[in-house]
């Protein structure tokens, strides 16, 4: 097992990394290519399904020329990839139009028009969650409605990692966990939605085969592995969406643990035995890749982005440790100052698109580390919210795996741990989600006979931290006036939408004039 050696690939918006592992779970090479996500249009978000294959091609021809990495120590393959995003083919395999990914926004209409048809008490006994433009069924309404010639054309529709493992393989399939992302997918009983599938007039044959997350789906092809140096032949694992992986890879995989993930934006989900929707539409319910668990999920719309906005705008290209030093100079409740983070509007709970950041406390006495250590709290207050309405739901929330590039600041997950009152805890998990499907993949070849063995013998806890509660005890009384301030500024929001679009017959351009 020492011997062998893991190739994972995760396809993420920005970029695609691909990674080598050894049976210990130690990164012997890693590569990263950077693409872009293409905006033709307001609301729009789309990017060209052949970026990812080239950066795939590229990356894995990079690690595999590591000194470190031995070809012939491959035995499998791993992906994970985002989630939502949509690639259709035509009947002789090729892509039909640039994907739509989840952060489009145009399929607002087709979202209320899939509500009416259906209600959404029906839609969440059919799929376990309420629609989103986010999800691939939205992208596909969209395209039946302005573009039918293509829509007539479809005779597959994947995901971005599906669609790399067809490249890699041959083979059409795609997992619970990703499959939960295109609200085709009843997540409750972990099969095809076909009143919805047939609501899109697609035939079931459009949509891949489903597979665990840890089945050997196929194996690398001739072709395939001509172009990306694969060693023909080597077994390739069904993998997850990049939000299971990189839960996978926090060691997120017994019920109660909860991975609060601080990237750009802000993922938290807890490990649940039973899938549960909520009726009050806040949270998300999609499968894990482990078996026989469900996570339980919301979404901040920014989170460390609140941080990097403050730098850009106010901070004079500080460094983010100098940020940390400051930070701990400020005692709990950064002096009465209390910071909602939604510069983008907010998705988990409110899903409001209008909501606006707010800075809320402001004095005289108050400096810059005040405000910066309030934009810590305010993630921390966000994350808080989340996992109070998980426990809202009776589901057992007992410690938080902290994973992103925000969490790998030592006082940002102590904060957490005093604003939650749960402790905190840090893994070495720098690949991320590639490092997750590394492990699904390991399972696959049978490395590990199941995913948590794997994640016990190759997660490791760097660090712990445990909740103060005399800072908890602030927390609890500013966190309670966090959560107020988005019911008493609601209708502002509206308004002050409204007068900044124009809608009002103002003139309030954010443009900042050269």
């Amino acid at each position: 097992m020492e011997r062998a050696q893991i190739l994972a690939i995760d396809i993420g918006t920005t970029g695609t990394k691909s990674v080598v592992f050894d049976g210990r779970g130690n990164p012997l090479a890693s590569a990263t290519r950077e693409y872009s996500v293409d905006i033709p249009y307001p609301a729009y978000a789309e990017q060209d399904p052949n970026l990812w294959w080239e950066a795939v091609v590229s990356t894995v021809k990079e690690v595999l020329a590591s000194p470190r990495v031995r070809r012939e120590r491959i035995v499998g393959v791993g992906l994970s990839g985002q989630m939502h995003t949509s690639v259709l083919l035509d009947k002789h395999n090729e892509v039909l139009r640039p994907s739509i990914t989840w952060m489009d926004q145009r399929s607002v209409q087709e979202v209320e028009r899939l509500k009416q048809e259906f209600g959404i008490k029906e839609l969440l006994r059919m799929t376990a969650n309420f629609p989103a433009p986010m999800y691939t069924a939205s992208h596909l309404l969209w395209i039946k409605e302005h573009e039918p010639d293509v829509y007539r054309r479809i005779r597959k529709v994947l995901v971005a990692k599906d669609y790399i493992k067809f490249l890699l393989t041959g083979e059409f399939s795609t997992d619970p966990s990703e499959a939960s992302g295109t609200y085709l997918f009843d997540v409750i009983n972990l099969r095809w939605a076909h009143d919805l599938v047939q609501y899109l007039g697609l035939h079931i044959d459009s949509l891949p085969s489903l597979s665990e997350s840890t089945t050997v789906i196929g194996k690398v092809t001739p072709e395939a592995a001509r172009v990306t140096g694969i060693p023909e032949g080597t077994p390739v694992v069904a993998g997850s969406a990049d939000q299971a992986a990189g839960a996978i890879g926090g060691g997120a995989v017994e019920e109660g643990r909860v991975s609060s993930l601080i990237g750009t934006a802000g993922v938290v989900a807890v490990c649940s035995r039973r899938p549960q929707a909520d009726p009050e539409l806040r949270m998300l319910c999609w499968a894990h890749a482990v078996p026989k668990l469900w996570q339980i999920l919301g979404v901040m719309q920014t989170a460390a982005a609140a941080l990097k906005w403050f730098r850009d705008a106010f901070g004079e290209n500080d460094d983010y440790a100098k940020y940390d030093l400051i930070v701990e100079q400020v005692p709990p409740g950064a002096g009465g100052l209390i910071f909602l983070p939604y510069l983008m509007g907010e998705r988990s709970p409110y899903w409001d698109p209008k909501a606006r950041g707010v800075l809320f406390g402001l004095r005289l006495y108050h400096r810059k580390p005040h405000v910066i250590r309030a934009v810590y709290e305010g993630v921390a207050y966000g994350i808080s919210h989340l996992s109070g309405i998980m426990r809202q739901m009776g589901i057992p929330v007992n410690e938080i795996r902290a994973l992103g590039g925000g969490n790998k600041s030592t006082i940002w997950r102590q904060i957490q741990a005093d604003v939650t009152g749960i402790p905190v805890l840090y893994p070495d998990a720098l690949e991320g989600s590639a490092f997750g499907a590394a492990v699904l993949a390991a399972v696959g070849v049978g490395l590990f006979a199941t995913i948590q063995e794997a994640t016990e013998r190759l997660v490791t806890i760097v660090d712990r931290r445990e909740p103060d509660l005399n800072a908890h005890r602030v927390y609890s009384a500013m966190h309670e006036i966090y959560v107020s301030l988005y019911t008493a500024n609601k209708e502002l929001f509206q308004k002050l939408d409204a007068i900044v679009a124009g809608r009002t017959g103002t003139n309030c351009n954010p443009q900042v004039r050269p």
